[in-house]
């Protein structure tokens, strides 16, 4: 019984350092719109550390790339690269810790007109 306690007091001291150690929690994604697979459309990823948006456009079509973003109990937001094809605009949001963050990336003409494209929606944790 002994050799039981003492194996658990070791198994529940490495968990303790292992999680003292560790680094803050990040996850990124991304997402693309294509044309015609492999032609891009348009790019995005976002960093959970820094809460980093950068959007990419990857044609020259005349529409823009655009993120659109909420996080639970805010109001919806967007990060949009009207740069012209072969651009990223990069979008630094300083949101609190430990927010669920909605995001979804779309192509459309600011100009008024043009089909609109978008992914779907992804989430992540701030």
């Amino acid at each position: 019984m002994r050799h039981v306690y003492r194996a658990a007091l070791c198994i529940g001291a490495t968990a303790l350092i292992s999680v003292g150690v560790a680094g803050p929690a990040a996850a990124d994604s991304s997402n693309t719109l294509y044309t015609i697979w492999p032609d891009r459309r348009a790019h995005a990823s976002f960093t959970s550390y820094d809460e980093i948006f950068k959007v990419s456009d990857d044609e020259g079509d005349g529409a823009s790339a655009i993120v659109y973003w909420n996080y639970t109990g805010g109001a919806t937001h967007t990060c949009t690269n009207s740069k012209g094809a072969g651009t990223t605009k990069t979008c630094d949001l300083d949101l609190p810790e430990n927010r669920t963050i909605h995001w979804q990336l779309c192509t459309q003409s600011l100009s008024g007109g043009g089909a609109v494209y978008c992914s779907k929606e992804r989430t992540d944790t701030t």
